[in-house]
């Protein structure tokens, strides 16, 4: 969070009540949710205002002398016109893209801009689950070439599964916010590759073993 980029106002504005509870179904865990997030905020000010100070620090064993450091006042002033931990952390839970956060979608849950979890899109997780040991069954089930070929293309449809079911939540879930692919989302695919290319050699050798009965 980049509070210095932050458009939130720097006096007290008037809220609706409605958007604030909107995201949780709760006005007192909104409230909640903002005020543990304006703690966050503040300690974060003040550590880059100490770091700022302390590059300008001037250190003199005199008491009698007495410097006035033009750069620490600056700093000073600067950070006294930014917009208080609290509504920057309204704007926040607010208007999360406004302060450069983006929700996540993992496989198992949707991680908001606020560190919440929301595990509605368990299925992901639950499609690729399934998948892990039937291709571990199909590994060692090399003595049945035909059922090892079933379990690949098995798999290879749950993964096509899996991105639909992406699909349709980074649609219904993401509404509002800029959809960026990751490499993780990827992974399935290579997965889907290998899976093509495993069924496409075990139905080759067993081509194979069925021409040498014939000759035999």
């Amino acid at each position: 969070m980049d509070y210095k980029k932050s458009k939130a106002p720097s006096n007290t504005v008037t809220r609706d009540v409605q958007e604030l509870w909107k995201g949780t179904g709760n006005i007192y865990e909104s409230v909640a949710i903002i005020s543990k997030r304006a703690n966050q905020i503040s300690v974060e000010i003040k550590q880059d205002l100490s770091k700022k100070l302390a590059e300008f620090a001037s250190y003199n064993d005199s008491l009698e002398e007495v410097f006035e450091n033009r750069e620490q006042i600056e700093i000073s002033r600067y950070y006294e016109k930014l917009p208080k931990p609290t509504l920057l952390a309204t704007q926040e839970f607010l208007e999360p893209q406004g302060m450069g956060a983006d929700n996540q979608l993992m496989n198992l849950w949707l991680t908001d801009a606020n560190g919440g979890r929301n595990f509605n899109v368990w299925a992901l997780f639950a499609i690729l689950l399934v998948t892990c040991p039937i291709d571990l069954f199909a590994i060692f089930d090399y003595h049945n070439r035909k059922r090892q070929a079933r379990f690949c293309l098995f798999s290879m449809l749950m993964i096509i599964g899996w991105y639909v079911v992406y699909g349709v939540f980074s649609q219904v879930l993401m509404t509002g916010f800029t959809f960026h692919i990751e490499f993780a989302a990827c992974l399935p695919l290579i997965a889907f590759i290998l899976l093509w290319l495993a069924r496409h050699a075990i139905l080759a050798d067993e081509a194979l073993v069925r021409a040498a009965d014939r000759i035999r």
